[in-house]
């Protein structure tokens, strides 16, 4: 690549050089000599578009490179989010069973309390009637032992 961008500096001077004696004895003429002299230019501006276009693509590629990388790293960027995303979803899929299994627990333990408070107050309800009893036994017990002091009284 480095070898070309010196042929246009460096070939005028070997194809423009001054005509050797061998050239003379050759029997060229001076127009054939102008032609050559032309087709050296043409080469040499040739060559120096040559070099052009091959410095523009390196550059085309440079930049192409740079647009490559930076769309790589785009993608690694967007990959990350994503894995990061992805371990957020699992964190919070844990989280919602943790607190689902905790709401059914809550649940149970209200049912158990539930059947708890159904339990005691047919309890209550029980000591309540036997209260009801006792007092009425009590009541009559009373009244028995009043006519009998009343009885014994009387005797």
């Amino acid at each position: 690549m480095k070898r070309l961008f010196f042929i246009p500096f460096i070939a005028p001077f070997f194809l423009n050089g001054e005509p050797s004696a061998f050239d003379l004895q050759s029997g060229a003429t001076k127009k054939e000599l102008k032609q050559l002299q032309v087709n050296s230019k043409n080469f040499s501006n040739i060559l120096t578009k040559i070099h052009s276009q091959v410095e523009a693509n390196t550059q085309a590629q440079e930049g192409l490179r740079s647009v490559y990388e930076g769309q790589a790293n785009k993608i690694k960027d967007l990959n990350n989010a994503i894995l990061s995303q992805e371990e957020s979803l699992r964190a919070l899929k844990a989280s919602q069973e943790v607190q689902a299994n905790t709401l059914k627990q809550q649940s149970q333990t209200l049912e158990d309390l539930r059947n708890e408070i159904h339990a005691n107050q047919q309890a209550i309800q029980q000591l309540d009637k036997q209260n009801k009893e006792m007092s009425e036994l009590l009541t009559k017990l009373s009244q028995d032992l009043v006519s009998q002091i009343a009885l014994i009284q009387k005797a």
